[in-house]
């Protein structure tokens, strides 16, 4: 895919990397706290749910049990929405449920259930179910919190993908991307692989780079006297002659996103 590998050294290119890198083993690549207030709440909420089916027996008790549930979801899911903007990330797919489904946070179908069942309550004044059937809907509720808990604790901003066993000698291919806070779509790239993950010509599972470095392995030892430039220096000297140093721009495709957003959540 490469014709000419000598031409990369030490120009800016743009190039495309290949999606099978998805397919290595992913660690974080960093990450931050969120506002662990506002993780709380949806639990409060459920909490409010539970104690008025517990302590009513009429109707309306049921039924604002069943409207509390629904703002505990809601309140999760706007939460997601603000800290990772699936909505931008996956314009054509319609509901908040099914965007969480692309990147393995949620299975919509009993949250769905509940969301028609408070629709009914509410607009066509419909008979709230019974409570052994509200208390399903509270713990897929509790379930759907916790299983998401951990996207709105610390919120995923960088994954590394490495083709082999971290600290393996000859030193294995890995790649670090980082989500940009200016485009929804672009990242920072950077990483050792081989000349077959690089084209110079858009292909299907191939993403576009804009690349400020394509090196070869280090063949001139470091002139400063620092341990850890030495140490890095004698690391990648024993690369493969067809693997290349990238840094720059990706620009990943919506299959690409999807691909990291699942692997990096997966990660925290």
């Amino acid at each position: 895919m490469i014709n000419n590998p000598e031409k990369l050294e030490n120009h800016t290119m743009h190039l495309w990397l290949s999606e099978r890198i998805f397919s290595w083993a992913h660690d974080s690549d960093g990450g931050q706290l969120s506002d662990q207030q506002r993780m709380k709440r949806p639990h409060i909420i459920l909490a409010h749910a539970e104690s008025l089916l517990t302590s009513g027996s009429s109707e309306l008790s049921a039924s604002d049990a069943v409207l509390n549930l629904k703002r505990a979801i809601n309140s999760r899911l706007q939460h997601l929405e603000d800290l990772y903007r699936f909505s931008t990330l996956f314009p054509q797919i319609k509901g908040s449920l099914e965007r969480l489904e692309q990147v393995g946070l949620a299975r919509p179908f009993v949250v769905k259930r509940l969301f028609n069942i408070r629709n009914d309550i509410e607009h066509r004044d419909a008979q709230p179910p019974t409570r052994a059937q509200i208390r399903e809907l509270v713990d897929a509720t509790w379930y759907f919190l916790r299983t998401t808990d951990y996207a709105c604790k610390r919120v995923a901003r960088g994954l590394t993908l490495r083709s082999g066993d971290e600290g393996s000698f000859p030193p294995v291919q890995w790649i670090s991307l980082r989500c940009s806070r200016e485009k929804v779509d672009q990242f920072d790239v950077a990483g050792w692989v081989t000349l077959d993950f690089l084209s110079e010509t858009a292909q299907p599972g191939f993403f576009e780079c804009d690349l400020i470095r394509v090196n070869a392995k280090p063949v001139i030892a470091p002139s400063s006297d620092d341990f850890m430039d030495r140490m890095g220096y004698m690391h990648n000297l024993a690369r493969a002659g067809d693997e290349r140093f990238i840094d720059g721009k990706a620009a990943l495709s919506p299959d690409s996103q999807r691909e990291f957003w699942r692997l990096a959540l997966d990660a925290l």
